[in-house]
C-alpha cells in the first residue's frame, strides 16, 4: 500500500519503472498463499492483506502484467477483502478489533482501497458494503472530539497509524475521517483546510462537498 502511495505522489503510479512493478508482484506473491491465515485472526490483517493483494494485482494488470494467475489473485483479494468488511465491521460501525487506534487503521485501509479503486476504474462496492462502510466512518467521527480531534484511547495501542498524509499530531482523527468521506462519498465532514492534507491532489478535483 505505501509503495503505490509513494508511486502515486512520484507520479509513477501509471508509468512505473521495472523495478517497481517486480517490488509489487512480490508482494502479491507473497501475500496470496497466506491470506487464510490473515482471515483466520478477524482483525485489521484480514482487511489490509485482502486490499494489498486485490489493489497490487489490479494496479500490475493496468500495468502490462499479463499472466492470468494476476486475474485470480485480484478476483480473490476482493472476495476476501468484501467478506471481511461484513464480518468484522457491525452494523453500527464498531470494528472487531475494539481499539480506537485500530478501528483508525481499518478507516485508513478502507480509504487506500476506495482511492485506488477510483484510480484503477474498478466497480464500486454494493449497496450493503456501503452502507457499513459508511457505519464505520461515522463511528469514527462521532467518537472524535474537542479542537485537537482527539478520541477516546480505549483498546490496544502501540502507535499504529497507516495513513500519515497530514503534518498533524498523532492523536488527531480528523484527517483520517476527512479522507475516508472524501474517498467513499467525495464530500469534506470538516471544513477545516488545516485538516485536508491527505485530500489534497487528484481526489478534490472532485469537487468534494462540506457536509
Amino acid at each position: 500500500m505505501k509503495l503505490l502511495t509513494a508511486a502515486h505522489c512520484l507520479d509513477q503510479y501509471d508509468a512505473p519503472p521495472s523495478s517497481l512493478k517486480e517490488m509489487v508482484k512480490q508482494h502479491v506473491l507473497r501475500i496470496y498463499p497466506n491470506i487464510n491465515y490473515a482471515i483466520s485472526q478477524d482483525n485489521n490483517h484480514g482487511t489490509s492483506e485482502a486490499i494489498g493483494l486485490y489493489i497490487g494485482a489490479a494496479w500490475l494488470i493496468q500495468n502490462g502484467e499479463t499472466s492470468p494467475k494476476f486475474k485470480k489473485f485480484k478476483r480473490i483479494g476482493r472476495q476476501v477483502l468484501e467478506e471481511r468488511i461484513l464480518k468484522l465491521i457491525q452494523v453500527d460501525g464498531t470494528f472487531a478489533q475494539k481499539s480506537m487506534t485500530y478501528h483508525r487503521v481499518a478507516v485508513d485501509t478502507i480509504s487506500f482501497a476506495l482511492h485506488n479503486m477510483a484510480l484503477l476504474n474498478e466497480p464500486a462496492f454494493n449497496s450493503p458494503i456501503l452502507e457499513r462502510l459508511s457505519k464505520l466512518g461515522e463511528w469514527q467521527y462521532k467518537l472524535t472530539f474537542g479542537k485537537e480531534g482527539d478520541a477516546p484511547n480505549f483498546g490496544s495501542n502501540d502507535g499504529a497509524m497507516i495513513e500519515n498524509l497530514h503534518n498533524n499530531s498523532y492523536r488527531d482523527f480528523r484527517p483520517s475521517t476527512q479522507l475516508f468521506f472524501v474517498a467513499l462519498k467525495q464530500h469534506r465532514v470538516y471544513d477545516d483546510l488545516s485538516i485536508s492534507e491527505p485530500v489534497f491532489g487528484d481526489l478534490v478535483h472532485k469537487q468534494c462537498s462540506t457536509q
